[in-house]
């Protein structure tokens, strides 16, 4: 993220806390409840996706925007700068532990068929789409994506390229019950 993107996550976090988080801080801290007013405020901000990668539907902040944020929800409320803190403690607990489960893995195949199936230039080279969904492995990634859709990433860039340039249709992602086990 870049400095000016910094100051203008910096100015919508104050903008928030200003009107979500604050009015409500001396109840959330005298009735000791739930802040349900600025957690609705930050989901609908989508900073409660803020660690999540991209490519899962997050904004793949940083751990130094992600103390930013806390930073300014904590000087109008600390309960609400807590909670928000410990949710992003169990994102990152989240990625690290489930990131790299069948389900995630099955998540990440089908995202680079369907980008295999959208490439339209040339210059798009499939190790590309490989790295953009989290395969360094280029060996492996074949492997696993012949062994579940039973063809070669080179084969299904290739008859999409012929689909592409005639005006067919693009391939679907297969279905999560489907084809054989992954390593």
């Amino acid at each position: 993220m870049s400095e000016r993107e910094n100051l203008r996550l910096t100015k919508e976090i104050r903008a928030l806390s200003k009107s979500a988080v604050q009015p409500f801080a001396h109840s959330v801290d005298k009735d000791g409840r739930f802040p349900a007013e600025a957690i609705a405020a930050l989901k609908g901000a989508r900073l409660l996706s803020a660690l999540v990668p991209k490519q899962l539907g997050g904004c793949e902040y940083t751990i130094e925007n992600i103390s930013e944020i806390c930073t300014v929800l904590a000087r109008d409320c600390s309960s609400t700068a807590m909670i928000y803190a410990m949710h992003q403690s169990q994102i990152l607990c989240l990625m690290d532990h489930y990131g790299s489960s069948r389900f995630m893995k099955d998540y990440r195949l089908n995202g680079a068929r369907r980008d295999l199936g959208r490439i339209v230039s040339q210059e798009t080279k499939i190790s590309d789409v490989a790295n953009r969904w989290g395969f360094w492995h280029l060996g492996q990634f074949a492997k696993d994506y012949r062994l579940w859709f039973g063809e070669l990433p080179s084969e299904t860039y290739r008859r999409n390229q012929v689909e592409n340039s005639s005006g067919g249709a693009s391939m679907a992602c297969a279905p999560s019950h489907c084809k054989g086990q992954m390593s």
